[in-house]
């Protein structure tokens, strides 16, 4: 199951590209500012935003529909920290896995885990 929070019965498309007007607009207002402070160094929240800030709401169904989400999200800040750390932590489990089959040396074999301390070493 995935959950779309964008729309009711789809997501957004990540490969969108932003139109002139729209770098025009990112540019004029300094959105890429805004974004980075919404990010607050997070690498994954600052694509998110620059993905959805200027995805065009199509219905005042949509609008509604996000800002219930956002409520839910403001009355349990809790289970959605929760959530993103868990979102974060299957994304960069994924990356590792993939580029652990890119490598053959025993050394990448060894420390494809979260940690590389020596307490985390499998036992042999």
């Amino acid at each position: 199951m995935k959950a779309v929070l964008m729309y009711r019965d789809r997501d957004i498309d990540p490969a969108h590209e932003l139109s002139a007007s729209e770098q025009a607009l990112v540019q004029d207002l300094e959105l890429d500012t805004l974004w980075a402070a919404m990010a607050a160094g997070d690498d994954f929240l600052l694509g998110m935003a620059r993905q959805t800030v200027l995805h065009s709401l199509s219905s005042a169904e949509a609008i509604t529909y996000r800002q219930h989400i956002l409520a839910d999200a403001i009355r349990q800040p809790d289970v959605v920290r929760q959530l993103y750390d868990l979102a974060v932590a299957a994304i960069v489990t994924e990356r590792r896995a993939f580029f652990g089959l890119l490598s053959k040396s025993p050394d990448s074999v060894l420390f494809t885990g979260p940690c590389k301390c020596w307490r985390c070493l499998p036992a042999f």
